[in-house]
């Protein structure tokens, strides 16, 4: 069984290609656009993956920061 957990961790999150979509195209707009989005509301039954989505996207949110600032620190 660990053996199958491991296998499907590293073959990558699927699915819910809409609401990640709509989650990377969120912090691609300005904080002062009306269409920026500061919540998301992340539901369903159990089982079905919300707590995957929000670490994928926290994970792939907290490298997009990590790059920002760093363009920001270089002068050049």
């Amino acid at each position: 069984m660990q053996e199958l957990i491991r296998r499907r961790r590293r073959a990558g999150f699927v699915g819910r290609r809409e609401e990640l979509r709509a989650f990377r195209e969120n912090f691609d707009l300005p904080v002062d656009d009306d269409r920026h989005r500061f919540l998301f509301h992340v539901h369903g039954p159990a089982g079905v993956g919300k707590a995957q989505v929000v670490v994928t996207r926290g994970s792939a949110l907290r490298s997009r920061m990590r790059r920002l600032k760093s363009c920001r620190r270089d002068p050049g």
